[in-house]
C-alpha cells in the first residue's frame, strides 16, 4: 500500500490517495481556510460541458490543479480498480468533480461517499455521475446547513439522512451542532 498526501498551495486543495493492491481510496477534507470557503462559494459561476452539464468553475479549477498528481499516484502504482472517492463539505464537491474527471478519462468502477457535501452541479451533472459511477452515497445530518446551500443545484446518488431535523424551521441544531449525534435514517430523494 502506498499513501500520498497532495497539498496544492495555489488553490489550497488537499487530498489523500491510498493505493492498495486491489483498490484505491481518495479522500478530501472539508474547508479549513478562507480560500476554501471562496472555492466552495463558487464565485466564478458555472462551466458547461458535455451537452447540458453545468458545474462549479471554482471546484473544477481546484481539481484541475491536483489532477495530474492524482493520476500519477494511481497509474504509477499499477492499481486494480475500484476507486473509492470520499469528501466532507467542500471535500464532497471536490470528490464529485474528481469522479467526473476520472470517468471522462475512461476509469470506471468509481464509488463516491459524500458527507455533508456542497452541491456543485445541475440535474444533468447529477444524472451523468449516477449513470457512470458504481455507487454514490450522500450522507447528511438533517441540521447541517451546508447541503442546503444552492438549492437549485442537485444532490447526487442515494441520500441518507443521518439525523432528522430537531428544529425543522432552522437549518442548524442549536443544541447539538451540525456534526454531532448521528444515527441512520433512510431518505428517498
Amino acid at each position: 500500500m502506498t499513501i500520498t498526501n497532495i497539498d496544492e498551495k495555489s488553490t489550497d486543495t488537499q487530498c489523500k490517495v491510498e493505493v492498495h493492491v486491489t483498490h484505491a481510496k481518495i479522500s478530501f477534507p472539508g474547508s479549513n481556510s478562507w480560500k476554501d470557503i471562496k472555492t466552495a462559494a463558487g464565485g466564478k459561476g458555472m462551466i458547461e460541458s458535455i451537452g447540458k452539464i453545468k458545474r462549479s468553475l471554482t471546484i473544477q479549477e481546484a481539481i484541475s490543479s491536483i489532477y495530474e498528481q492524482v493520476i500519477n499516484c494511481l497509474i504509477g502504482s499499477h492499481f486494480i480498480m475500484p476507486i473509492e472517492i470520499s469528501g466532507h463539505s467542500l471535500g464532497g464537491g471536490l470528490a464529485q468533480e474528481l469522479a467526473f474527471w476520472l470517468i471522462k478519462s475512461g476509469l470506471g468502477k468509481i464509488n463516491i461517499i459524500l458527507d455533508g457535501s456542497i452541491r456543485i452541479g445541475n440535474k444533468a451533472y447529477a444524472r451523468y455521475l449516477e449513470e457512470h459511477c458504481d455507487s454514490i452515497t450522500w450522507n447528511e445530518n438533517g441540521n447541517d446547513p451546508i447541503p442546503l446551500i444552492w438549492p437549485w443545484l442537485s444532490r447526487v446518488g442515494k441520500v441518507v439522512i443521518l439525523k432528522p431535523r430537531v428544529f425543522p424551521w432552522l437549518d442548524f441544531d442549536l443544541e447539538n451542532g451540525a456534526h454531532s449525534g448521528y444515527w441512520p435514517v433512510e431518505y428517498k430523494r
